[in-house]
């Protein structure tokens, strides 16, 4: 059994000019897909699936690439902006997450670990997401040194030299935040980590698609942000009875 629900003419306009949107901001679709989880009790736990696509009209124009002053041998003569990655529509890089999602029973799963890498003076993945208390691993394929510097707000988190390609530092994410990542070494490289209390997150593929699996019965505020197009909200509704899409 399912219902739909089409949204018809509602749309705004905000501070994300070019952005044409359903529901609201650029979140174009989302859906919601009922299963059921059996925990190791036996005792059967509903959870549900919110997955969908974010959808941009018309995109900024993306950053010119950056032109190599130092280095050039590994980095290039330029190097392409990561900041704005569009295709045919579809936003990959956007950051996804349910808010108020009640807390799991039992003992919440570890954390999954993340990594940072270097390749041509560029990091690896440009954008993800992460759970308080993974830690990131931090290394480089690149032969020459990359300082990684992580800020949370203007707070330093962490400040790591990489001198040599295959070496791997690894440092904790304890707090929740958008941490931007920078390299003092090359002025241009950027990335962000965002870091949640909760598992109900994801990063949208080159697709614009995303997933958020485990998630208990109930209406949430879904958040998208963008590091260029900022923040916006719609709602999702996971039932115990329906798949519902909107």
């Amino acid at each position: 059994m399912s219902i739909e629900r089409r949204w018809g003419s509602i749309q705004t306009r905000s501070a994300w000019a070019v952005v044409a949107m359903v529901v609201a901001g650029l979140l174009a679709v989302a859906v919601v897909t009922f299963i059921v989880a059996w925990p190791l009790d036996g005792t059967a736990q509903a959870t549900g699936v919110v997955s969908g696509t974010v959808r941009v009209a018309r995109p900024p124009a993306a950053p010119a690439p950056t032109k190599v002053t130092v280095q050039a041998d590994v980095c290039g003569q330029t190097v392409p902006s990561d900041e704005l990655a569009v295709t045919r529509g579809a936003l990959g890089g956007a950051v996804v997450w349910l808010e108020g999602v009640p807390a799991p029973a039992g003992t919440a799963p570890r954390p999954v670990q993340v990594t940072l890498d270097q390749h041509r003076c560029r990091f690896e993945p440009h954008v993800q997401t992460a759970t308080v208390g993974a830690t990131v691993g931090l290394t480089s394929r690149d032969p020459i040194l990359h300082n990684i510097h992580a800020y949370l707000g203007t707070r330093t988190l962490f400040n790591v030299a990489i001198p040599v390609a295959g070496m791997v530092v690894r440092r904790p994410l304890g707090e929740a935040g958008r941490v931007q990542i920078k390299c003092d070494v090359h002025a241009w490289m950027s990335s962000w980590i965002v870091v949640f209390n909760h598992p109900y997150h994801a990063v949208t593929s080159a697709d614009g698609s995303f997933r958020i699996q485990g998630v208990p019965p109930g209406t949430y505020p879904l958040k998208v942000w963008h590091e260029r197009l900022g923040e916006k909200s719609a709602s999702a509704t996971v039932s115990s009875a329906v798949t519902v899409s909107f």
